[in-house]
């Protein structure tokens, strides 16, 4: 595992001075069970761009982006970025990412964009099997609706309605299940192509209690689109959901 020393504050202050440029942003981060299994998301909307690294959609962790330009954070192209994650050893401890063009391992490198946030959710160090990846920044194209999702006692049916889009999508719970009560929940529904949001198209869902996640078949890794919950910030998952 990768290290640094400073506070969350130091951390910032020198960050601070040391790029021309930085911007709220959010992160997701993924680790499963291996190193093989792990993920990285980043958006700053402030500046329109996200990097992508096996998950689609999420924000978690609140932080801040540092860069040279917005130009830097351009790799539409299919140029592959790696990151390599660093943290430090506070409680809960600040989580650096580094983003570099060629391999971090090459002799004399420099990140071109960092990324710095704090863990509130205080992930076991040894909960984290990965300390590297890449990925690719790219556009940030994603559409955000508010949304509702809904049930009634004792129906097994839950519906998300996305206002803004007009789009309703509707899904059972288990056949069994306990969960009886009512819901009526405000949020945001993520998206990238409306297109994709057809009538009468079978969804997969996979839902916890913050979010809802519907893919295009089962197994798949193409989402459709995400419901959040209003006012949940967490900052580790073991799973996508």
């Amino acid at each position: 595992m990768w290290t640094f020393d400073n506070t969350f504050a130091e951390e910032i202050a020198a960050l601070i001075n040391q790029w021309d440029n930085f911007c709220p942003a959010a992160a997701l981060f993924y680790w499963g069970k291996n190193s093989n299994d792990t993920g990285l998301r980043i958006e700053a909307t402030e500046i329109m761009r996200e990097f992508v690294d096996n998950i689609q959609f999420g924000r978690d962790p609140e932080g801040w982006l540092f860069y040279g330009t917005p130009q830097d954070l351009d790799t539409d192209s299919g140029d592959t970025v790696y990151y390599r994650v660093f943290t430090n050893d506070e409680s809960p401890m600040a989580i650096r990412i580094d983003f570099f063009g060629r391999d971090p391992n090459t002799p004399g490198i420099k990140p071109f964009a960092q990324f710095l946030t704090k863990d509130t959710a205080k992930i076991p160090i040894e909960d984290i099997p990965a300390d590297t990846g890449s990925g690719l920044w790219r556009k940030l194209s994603t559409g955000i609706s508010s949304a509702t999702v809904s049930k009634l006692t004792n129906d097994p049916t839950i519906k998300l309605s996305a206002h803004a889009i007009g789009k309703n999508l509707t899904f059972n719970l288990p056949d069994g299940s306990s969960f009886t009560h009512a819901l009526h929940i405000d949020g945001a529904f993520h998206f990238q192509n409306i297109k994709d949001l057809n009538y009468n198209t079978l969804a997969i869902t996979n839902y916890n209690t913050d979010r809802i996640l519907y893919y295009d078949q089962k197994d798949s890794t193409k989402l459709l689109g995400v419901f959040y919950r209003e006012c949940t910030y967490t900052s580790h998952t073991s799973a996508p959901i």
